[in-house]
């Protein structure tokens, strides 16, 4: 019994705390998988209670404080899903002189110019106003199903407007 009591006493000094920071540290390092591991199955059996807190959080939050984890996300977003960073997107916006890269007229802003991607490659085509972005994505999908289709409505097109 004095042993515990002496091994409880122990587990609250720096020097304890110190060198299990080290081991953990070292174990982290050493087998990363099983940590991922046993990190997602904590998350998969904890996950409505995270995302509640989460919104619990969220909803405390002051406009400022909202404004910039919606600018984190944007970030986030950018690098996960186009590899791109901010300044990339700038650079963009700057090379194509502040112009949809579909219809060529102005974007209100850099911030609100969508990336345009191609679902099938891809690759980033350029900035676009967000309609355009849909538009052009719904042509696209009509034409990898079916191009006669597309092929064909532009041609009743065309008649019509001469």
């Amino acid at each position: 019994m004095q042993t515990e009591e002496r091994k409880a006493e122990y587990r609250g000094t720096p020097e304890f705390k110190a060198r299990h920071r080290e081991y953990m540290r070292r174990y982290r390092r050493e087998h990363p998988e099983i940590v991922r591991r046993a990190g997602k199955a904590c998350y998969d059996r904890n996950a409505i209670r995270y995302r509640a807190e989460a919104r619990a959080k969220a909803r405390n939050l002051s406009p400022e404080q909202k404004e910039r984890f919606r600018k984190l996300a944007q970030i986030r977003h950018l690098r996960r899903k186009y590899n791109l960073t901010p300044e990339a997107k700038e650079l963009m916006y700057k090379n194509q002189r502040g112009r949809c890269y579909l219809c060529t007229r102005p974007l209100s802003s850099c911030l609100e110019a969508v990336v345009d991607h191609s679902h099938y490659t891809n690759e980033v085509r350029g900035l676009a106003h967000s309609r355009c972005n849909i538009r052009l994505g719904q042509i696209e999908k009509a034409w990898h199903e079916d191009p006669t289709t597309i092929t064909r409505m532009l041609n009743v097109a065309g008649a019509k407007q001469e």
